[in-house]
């Protein structure tokens, strides 16, 4: 049964129960975290706390809009977090996205800083703005103006490189490493904004959906309920974009509130890197589209079945046929949960 009434919090509050880890190393200990991953449970508050903190001296005020445009990783989750923790509205970048669809989201949105992955093979975001502001070639970080984004201000990288134009998030948040949020977050309403989705645009161009922190809160708790997250510790296959409701919301956000542990296979989608964390790490949760699931099972087919079936695999995205869910249930999971229309089901207000 689940608890009466909702979680009414904000999601400037979320507990930080969880750690994000690389496949292939250490056992999951909490005593080895720190040999493993810099991003410990003890480090990763700190880090969102200290980009919120950064963000909100050099310009940025409360309901601003920051954009994540990143493959999965865990400075997304930190940049997200701490966009939450400062009051700013995160909005969530298709990583796959062309300099157009680019261009029209950020000025839909107006937005006024931009998260940039690091390079990728095939993917280089900083090139890609390049051809949109020819004007980074001369301009310093946080000083930036430009006729094609005229909202885009300051510009921030994930990546060791240093870029003209762009703030590298290490550097911009040293000396805010021993800083919190709480005089920003006690500006935070339920009501207000947290984050921004957009639509697929497949019956145009890509639509923005904002989410109150109250809607955020809510369907990341009681959707990491409906999936038994808070039965036992879970180690959950992170194989969705975190650009999409059904990572940031179901998959990350539900799984950190329910205190389990995100496994990131890969920066991209990879269905043999998400069978090698299923297989190294001992995952017993997973999310996805029925297409994953037809590439998971053929690959399982290939490779033979995992040494424990996992718990639970929701799929959402598209209806899921009865076939594809009795043959999840025969291979991959014990019990199959399917939600539709994620994105809709989380939309409060049309941007």
């Amino acid at each position: 049964m689940f608890p009466r009434g909702t979680a009414r919090s904000n999601f400037k509050h979320l507990r930080f129960t969880s750690y994000v880890h690389n496949p292939g190393c250490e056992p999951l200990t909490y005593s080895n975290l720190g040999d493993v991953l810099e991003e410990t449970v003890n480090k990763y508050p700190n880090r969102a706390d200290a980009l919120g903190c950064a963000l909100r001296n050099n310009g940025f005020e409360k309901g601003d809009r920051l954009g994540i445009w990143s493959q999965n990783c865990s400075g997304w989750i930190i940049s997200a977090i701490a966009a939450a923790r400062a009051g700013l509205i995160s909005v969530m970048i298709n990583s796959l996205y062309e300099s157009s669809e680019l261009r029209h989201c950020i000025n839909k949105i107006e937005l006024k800083g931009l998260v940039l992955g690091d390079n990728i093979s095939g993917k280089n975001y900083y090139e890609m703005l390049r051809q949109l502001i020819p004007e980074l070639n001369n301009t310093k970080p946080g000083d930036l103006t430009s006729e094609t984004l005229p909202s885009l201000k300051y510009l921030f990288s994930m990546g060791k490189n240093d870029l003209k134009g762009v703030y590298n998030v290490n550097s911009f948040t040293n000396e805010y490493n021993n800083k919190d949020t709480t005089k920003y977050r006690r500006e935070v309403k339920p009501e207000d904004g947290a984050i921004i989705h957009f639509t697929s645009g497949s019956t145009g161009l890509p639509k923005g959906g904002l989410d109150s922190n109250f809607a955020v809160v809510n369907s990341a708790y009681f959707n990491g309920l409906r999936f038994g997250l808070h039965e036992e510790h879970h180690k959950i296959c992170v194989q969705v974009p975190m650009f999409h409701a059904l990572g940031s919301i179901v998959t990350v956000l539900g799984g950190l509130r329910h205190g389990a542990t995100l496994i990131i296979p890969s920066p991209t989608y990879s269905t043999a890197a998400n069978i090698n964390a299923m297989f190294n790490e001992k995952c017993t949760t997973i999310t996805g589209t029925p297409t994953m699931y037809v590439d998971l099972l053929s690959q399982i087919r290939t490779r033979g079945e995992l040494p424990a079936k996992l718990k639970v695999a929701m799929t959402a995205g598209a209806p899921c046929s009865p076939k594809i869910i009795q043959q999840i249930q025969q291979h991959l999971a014990d019990r199959v949960m399917s939600t539709g229309g994620v994105f809709q089901s989380f939309l409060e207000d049309s941007c």
